[in-house]
C-alpha cells in the first residue's frame, strides 16, 4: 500500500506563509537619522544654508567692508560687548581709586572754625554748612569738604587754561558757596559776608575767566555797492541826426541782406 508523503505539501505551505509576511519597516530612530543626513547634505550643497554661511566667512577678509550684513552685525555686537566689559572694569577700577584717594585725604574737622582773617568769612560758614548737612550720609563731612576744595581748584586752574567745562564748574562753585554762606551766617552779618565772598570770587575770576567776554563778537563786512546800468545802443546801428537835422532822435539803419 503506498504511503503518502506530506513533506512537500508542508514545505509549500511554509513558503506561502513566508511570502505572506509584512515587509520590514525601519525604526523611527533610523528614519530620523536618515532624514538628518539628507538635510546635512542639502545644507552643505551649492546654494545651501551652511555652504552660503561658510562662503561669507571665508571671503570676509578679502571683501572687507563689503562682507555679509549678518557678519557685520555679529562683529559689531561682539565689539560692543567688549567695550561694555572694558568700561565696566575701568569704572570699577576708577571708582576704587577715587575711594582710596578720598580715604587717604587728611581728615578735616569741618565743625570747627579754624580759619582766620578774610578767608574765615568764606571758609568757616562753608565748614558749618557741610557739618550740619553731612550727618547721616555715607560720605563723611571731611570728604565733602575735600571735594569742595578740589572743585574750586579745578575751576580756577582749568578756567585759566581756557576750558569751558572748568569755567562752568567755577561759576557753579561760586554760586553754591555764596548760597551756603547766605544760609549759615546770621541775618545781621549775612549781607556783608556774601558781599565779601562775592568780591573774593570776582577777583579770582580775573584768572579763572581770563579772556571770556559776555557780549558776542560782531564782525562787520564791507560789501561793494551794486549799481545797475542800462545797455546803450551801439553807434554802428544808429545815426545821431535824422533826415530833418534834429539832434537827439535816432534812425535805425535798415539791414541789407545779400
Amino acid at each position: 500500500m503506498p504511503q503518502h508523503n506530506d513533506r512537500p505539501q508542508q514545505l509549500t505551505d511554509d513558503e506561502q506563509h513566508t511570502t505572506k509576511q509584512e515587509p520590514f519597516s525601519p525604526s523611527p530612530l533610523a528614519e530620523l537619522a536618515a532624514r538628518s543626513g539628507r538635510m546635512w547634505e542639502q545644507a552643505w550643497a551649492d546654494g545651501g544654508v551652511l555652504h552660503t554661511l561658510w562662503q561669507d566667512i571665508r571671503t570676509a577678509p578679502r571683501r572687507g567692508a563689503d562682507m555679509a550684513h549678518w557678519l557685520k552685525a555679529l562683529l559689531i555686537l561682539a565689539g560692543l560687548s567688549v567695550v561694555v566689559l572694558l568700561a565696566d572694569a575701568a569704572g570699577t577700577a576708577i571708582g576704587h581709586a577715587i575711594g582710596e584717594l578720598l580715604s587717604a585725604a587728611p581728615k578735616v574737622d569741618v565743625g570747627t572754625d579754624t580759619s582766620s582773617g578774610i578767608w574765615a568769612v568764606i571758609d568757616n560758614p562753608i565748614r558749618t554748612y557741610i557739618a550740619s548737612h553731612a550727618a547721616g550720609m555715607a560720605v563723611s563731612g571731611s570728604t565733602i569738604y575735600t571735594l569742595w576744595q578740589i572743585a574750586g581748584l579745578y575751576g580756577l586752574i582749568g578756567g585759566f587754561s581756557g576750558s569751558t567745562i572748568a569755567r562752568l564748574v567755577w561759576t557753579a562753585w561760586g554760586a553754591a558757596s555764596a548760597a551756603a554762606i547766605w544760609v549759615t551766617v546770621p541775618a545781621a552779618n549775612r549781607t556783608l559776608s556774601v558781599a565779601i565772598a562775592a568780591l573774593a570770587w570776582g577777583l579770582a575770576s580775573l584768572f579763572a575767566l581770563r579772556g571770556h567776554r559776555l557780549l558776542p563778537t560782531v564782525h562787520v563786512y564791507n560789501t561793494p555797492s551794486f549799481k545797475p546800468s542800462l545797455p546803450l545802443p551801439s553807434q554802428k546801428d544808429t545815426d545821431p541826426i535824422d533826415g530833418t537835422g534834429d539832434v537827439g532822435s535816432t534812425v535805425q539803419r535798415p539791414s541789407t541782406q545779400r
